[in-house]
Protein backbone atom coordinates (compact mmCIF):
# COMPACT_ATOMS: atom_id res chain seq x y z
CA UNK A 1 0.00 0.00 0.00
CA UNK A 2 1.32 3.64 -0.98
CA UNK A 3 0.53 6.55 1.15
CA UNK A 4 1.08 10.44 0.77
CA UNK A 5 2.56 12.01 3.35
CA UNK A 6 2.71 16.12 3.01
CA UNK A 7 3.52 15.81 -0.52
CA UNK A 8 5.84 12.93 -0.29
CA UNK A 9 5.02 9.10 -1.66
CA UNK A 10 6.36 6.96 0.86
CA UNK A 11 5.25 2.99 1.47
CA UNK A 12 2.70 2.22 4.39
CA UNK A 13 5.46 0.08 6.32
CA UNK A 14 7.50 3.52 6.58
CA UNK A 15 4.61 5.83 7.42
CA UNK A 16 4.93 5.02 11.49
CA UNK A 17 9.09 5.85 11.04
CA UNK A 18 8.37 8.92 9.31
CA UNK A 19 5.49 9.98 12.13
CA UNK A 20 8.00 8.90 15.10
CA UNK A 21 10.57 10.92 12.97
CA UNK A 22 8.52 14.20 12.83
CA UNK A 23 7.70 13.59 16.78
CA UNK A 24 11.37 13.32 17.70
CA UNK A 25 12.16 16.49 15.46
CA UNK A 26 9.48 18.48 17.53
CA UNK A 27 10.58 17.29 21.12
CA UNK A 28 14.23 18.14 20.67
CA UNK A 29 13.14 21.87 19.80
CA UNK A 30 12.99 21.99 23.58
CA UNK A 31 15.75 23.14 25.61
CA UNK A 32 17.07 25.45 28.24
CA UNK A 33 16.82 28.14 26.01
CA UNK A 34 13.97 27.66 23.99
CA UNK A 35 11.03 26.48 26.34
CA UNK A 36 7.94 27.54 24.47
CA UNK A 37 7.47 27.47 20.55
CA UNK A 38 4.67 28.51 18.70
CA UNK A 39 3.26 26.49 15.69
CA UNK A 40 5.29 28.50 12.83
CA UNK A 41 8.29 28.68 14.84
CA UNK A 42 8.12 24.21 15.06
CA UNK A 43 7.46 24.61 10.96
CA UNK A 44 10.37 26.87 10.35
CA UNK A 45 12.63 24.90 13.03
CA UNK A 46 11.73 21.38 12.23
CA UNK A 47 11.03 21.76 8.36
CA UNK A 48 7.54 19.93 9.16
CA UNK A 49 4.55 21.40 6.81
CA UNK A 50 2.31 23.84 9.20
CA UNK A 51 -0.84 22.39 7.49
CA UNK A 52 0.51 18.97 9.04
CA UNK A 53 1.40 20.06 12.57
CA UNK A 54 -2.13 20.37 14.43
CA UNK A 55 -2.22 16.60 14.52
CA UNK A 56 0.71 15.77 15.92
CA UNK A 57 0.50 18.29 18.61
CA UNK A 58 -2.81 17.23 19.27
CA UNK A 59 -1.66 13.55 19.85
CA UNK A 60 1.24 15.34 21.51
CA UNK A 61 -0.68 17.48 24.26
CA UNK A 62 -3.49 14.09 24.62
CA UNK A 63 -0.35 12.05 26.32
CA UNK A 64 0.71 14.79 28.26
CA UNK A 65 3.98 15.35 26.16
CA UNK A 66 3.20 18.98 25.42
CA UNK A 67 0.85 21.37 27.20
CA UNK A 68 -0.63 24.58 25.16
CA UNK A 69 -0.15 27.97 27.15
CA UNK A 70 -2.70 30.47 27.06
CA UNK A 71 -0.81 32.86 24.93
CA UNK A 72 -0.44 29.52 22.02
CA UNK A 73 2.74 28.76 22.55
CA UNK A 74 3.36 24.95 23.36
CA UNK A 75 6.01 24.06 25.89
CA UNK A 76 7.19 20.29 27.57
CA UNK A 77 4.32 18.36 29.36
CA UNK A 78 4.44 16.83 32.63
CA UNK A 79 4.80 13.65 30.91
CA UNK A 80 8.28 13.91 30.41
CA UNK A 81 8.82 14.21 34.44
CA UNK A 82 7.40 11.05 34.98
CA UNK A 83 10.56 9.76 32.64
CA UNK A 84 12.68 12.20 34.03
CA UNK A 85 11.96 10.08 37.18
CA UNK A 86 11.98 6.99 35.69
CA UNK A 87 15.64 7.61 34.38
CA UNK A 88 16.94 9.12 38.01
CA UNK A 89 15.95 6.32 39.49
CA UNK A 90 17.83 3.98 37.61
CA UNK A 91 20.91 5.69 37.83
CA UNK A 92 23.08 4.22 40.37
CA UNK A 93 23.89 7.28 42.90
CA UNK A 94 25.96 5.34 45.03
CA UNK A 95 28.34 5.06 41.88
CA UNK A 96 27.91 8.62 41.06
CA UNK A 97 28.87 9.75 44.50
CA UNK A 98 31.76 7.68 45.14
CA UNK A 99 33.11 9.38 41.48
CA UNK A 100 32.70 12.63 43.34
CA UNK A 101 33.83 11.74 46.98
CA UNK A 102 37.20 10.51 45.50
CA UNK A 103 37.69 14.15 43.68
CA UNK A 104 36.48 15.96 46.42
CA UNK A 105 38.45 14.09 49.05
CA UNK A 106 41.54 15.18 46.75
CA UNK A 107 40.86 18.35 47.81
CA UNK A 108 39.75 18.42 50.99
CA UNK A 109 40.53 15.54 52.78
CA UNK A 110 37.98 14.71 55.00
CA UNK A 111 35.01 12.03 55.43
CA UNK A 112 31.93 11.90 53.03
CA UNK A 113 28.19 10.64 53.07
CA UNK A 114 25.37 10.07 51.36
CA UNK A 115 22.36 9.92 53.08
CA UNK A 116 18.68 9.02 51.73
CA UNK A 117 15.38 8.77 53.29
CA UNK A 118 14.14 5.72 54.38
CA UNK A 119 10.24 5.98 56.11
CA UNK A 120 10.93 8.66 58.75
CA UNK A 121 15.17 7.81 58.83
CA UNK A 122 17.86 9.01 57.35
CA UNK A 123 20.67 6.11 55.85
CA UNK A 124 23.95 6.09 55.12
CA UNK A 125 24.08 4.54 50.98
CA UNK A 126 27.79 5.60 50.52
CA UNK A 127 30.85 6.68 52.37
CA UNK A 128 34.42 7.63 51.45
CA UNK A 129 36.09 7.96 54.68
CA UNK A 130 39.16 10.24 55.29
CA UNK A 131 42.92 9.45 54.89
CA UNK A 132 43.90 11.69 58.08
CA UNK A 133 44.70 9.89 61.31
CA UNK A 134 42.59 11.96 63.45
CA UNK A 135 39.15 11.79 61.45
CA UNK A 136 35.49 11.11 61.49
CA UNK A 137 34.53 7.43 60.46
CA UNK A 138 30.99 6.00 59.34
CA UNK A 139 29.79 3.59 57.40
CA UNK A 140 27.44 2.15 54.97
CA UNK A 141 23.63 0.79 57.06
CA UNK A 142 24.01 3.60 59.70
CA UNK A 143 20.84 5.13 60.17
CA UNK A 144 19.18 8.22 62.37
CA UNK A 145 15.82 9.90 62.64
CA UNK A 146 15.38 12.28 60.29
CA UNK A 147 15.48 15.20 62.75
CA UNK A 148 19.23 14.45 63.55
CA UNK A 149 22.24 15.89 62.46
CA UNK A 150 22.61 18.21 59.15
CA UNK A 151 22.23 15.22 57.44
CA UNK A 152 18.93 14.03 57.94
CA UNK A 153 17.21 17.74 58.74
CA UNK A 154 18.36 19.10 54.84
CA UNK A 155 16.48 15.71 54.08
CA UNK A 156 13.54 17.01 55.89
CA UNK A 157 13.40 20.36 54.66
CA UNK A 158 12.80 19.13 51.16
CA UNK A 159 9.41 18.04 52.61
CA UNK A 160 5.92 20.20 52.77
CA UNK A 161 4.94 21.55 56.09
CA UNK A 162 2.31 19.22 56.18
CA UNK A 163 4.55 16.72 55.74
CA UNK A 164 7.12 17.38 58.16
CA UNK A 165 4.02 18.09 60.66
CA UNK A 166 2.99 14.41 59.84
CA UNK A 167 6.60 13.68 60.97
CA UNK A 168 6.09 15.45 64.34
CA UNK A 169 3.28 13.58 64.81
CA UNK A 170 4.74 10.23 64.78
CA UNK A 171 8.14 10.91 65.59
CA UNK A 172 9.49 11.75 69.23
CA UNK A 173 12.23 14.03 69.23
CA UNK A 174 14.31 12.74 71.41
CA UNK A 175 18.30 12.92 72.02
CA UNK A 176 19.88 10.18 69.98
CA UNK A 177 23.54 11.33 70.50
CA UNK A 178 24.93 13.39 72.30
CA UNK A 179 23.36 16.36 71.92
CA UNK A 180 20.89 16.07 68.87
CA UNK A 181 17.88 18.52 68.77
CA UNK A 182 15.37 18.01 70.36
CA UNK A 183 13.29 21.34 70.49
CA UNK A 184 10.27 21.60 67.83
CA UNK A 185 11.41 25.51 67.31
CA UNK A 186 14.79 25.00 66.89
CA UNK A 187 13.75 22.27 63.82
CA UNK A 188 11.61 24.50 62.68
CA UNK A 189 14.13 27.03 62.80
CA UNK A 190 16.63 25.32 60.83
CA UNK A 191 14.29 23.74 58.24
CA UNK A 192 14.21 27.20 57.47
CA UNK A 193 17.84 28.00 57.36
CA UNK A 194 18.45 25.08 55.09
CA UNK A 195 15.78 26.52 52.52
CA UNK A 196 17.05 29.87 53.03
CA UNK A 197 20.91 28.97 52.48
CA UNK A 198 20.53 25.69 50.66
CA UNK A 199 22.90 23.98 53.49
CA UNK A 200 23.33 23.32 57.51
CA UNK A 201 25.95 22.92 59.97
CA UNK A 202 26.16 21.07 63.12
CA UNK A 203 28.28 20.59 65.84
CA UNK A 204 28.97 18.12 68.66
CA UNK A 205 25.37 16.80 68.17
CA UNK A 206 25.72 12.80 66.60
CA UNK A 207 28.96 13.04 69.00
CA UNK A 208 30.70 15.40 70.94
CA UNK A 209 33.71 15.85 68.88
CA UNK A 210 31.80 16.02 65.70
CA UNK A 211 31.30 18.67 62.69
CA UNK A 212 29.23 18.18 59.80
CA UNK A 213 28.16 20.47 56.91
CA UNK A 214 25.24 18.79 54.41
CA UNK A 215 23.67 20.00 51.69
CA UNK A 216 20.29 18.66 49.77
CA UNK A 217 20.85 16.72 46.45
CA UNK A 218 18.20 17.42 44.21
CA UNK A 219 16.66 14.94 40.69
CA UNK A 220 15.46 16.40 37.95
CA UNK A 221 12.03 17.60 39.10
CA UNK A 222 13.98 19.79 41.82
CA UNK A 223 12.99 16.91 44.48
CA UNK A 224 14.80 16.09 47.01
CA UNK A 225 16.21 12.55 47.42
CA UNK A 226 19.71 12.53 49.23
CA UNK A 227 21.57 14.77 50.82
CA UNK A 228 25.66 14.64 51.13
CA UNK A 229 27.40 15.69 54.32
CA UNK A 230 30.89 16.44 54.91
CA UNK A 231 32.01 15.33 58.70
CA UNK A 232 35.10 16.43 60.29
CA UNK A 233 36.87 16.33 64.18
CA UNK A 234 35.48 19.61 66.06
CA UNK A 235 39.06 19.91 67.33
CA UNK A 236 40.32 20.59 63.85
CA UNK A 237 37.74 23.03 62.89
CA UNK A 238 38.42 26.64 62.45
CA UNK A 239 36.57 29.64 60.46
CA UNK A 240 38.52 28.96 57.37
CA UNK A 241 37.70 25.51 57.04
CA UNK A 242 34.43 25.57 58.00
CA UNK A 243 34.25 27.90 55.29
CA UNK A 244 35.94 25.07 52.56
CA UNK A 245 33.74 22.61 54.04
CA UNK A 246 30.75 24.73 52.93
CA UNK A 247 32.09 25.12 49.73
CA UNK A 248 32.95 22.06 49.03
CA UNK A 249 29.37 19.96 50.17
CA UNK A 250 27.60 22.37 48.00
CA UNK A 251 29.91 22.01 45.18
CA UNK A 252 29.20 17.88 45.64
CA UNK A 253 25.83 18.23 45.15
CA UNK A 254 25.93 20.21 42.47
CA UNK A 255 28.11 17.59 41.01
CA UNK A 256 25.76 14.70 41.92
CA UNK A 257 22.80 16.47 40.34
CA UNK A 258 24.59 16.55 36.82
CA UNK A 259 25.70 13.66 37.12
CA UNK A 260 22.01 12.30 37.74
CA UNK A 261 20.94 14.88 35.14
CA UNK A 262 19.50 17.85 36.73
CA UNK A 263 22.15 19.69 35.05
CA UNK A 264 23.23 20.14 31.52
CA UNK A 265 26.81 20.30 30.98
Amino acid sequence: MVKRLAGEIVLAGEYTVAAVRRVAQICSLFDARHSRWTVSEISRASGIPKRTLPRIISMLIARNLLEEGPDGAFSLGPAWLHLARLKTERLDLRTISRGVFERLRRSLDETYIIGVRRGDRRVISECLVSTQSIRRVSHVGFEASLHVGSAGRVILAGLTDDEIRDYLSRVALVNEGFDTLTDPERLWAEIRRARNDGFLTAKAEVTSESFSCSAPVRDITGAVIASITITLPLSRLDAGLEARAIDTVRRGAHEIERGIGRHAG
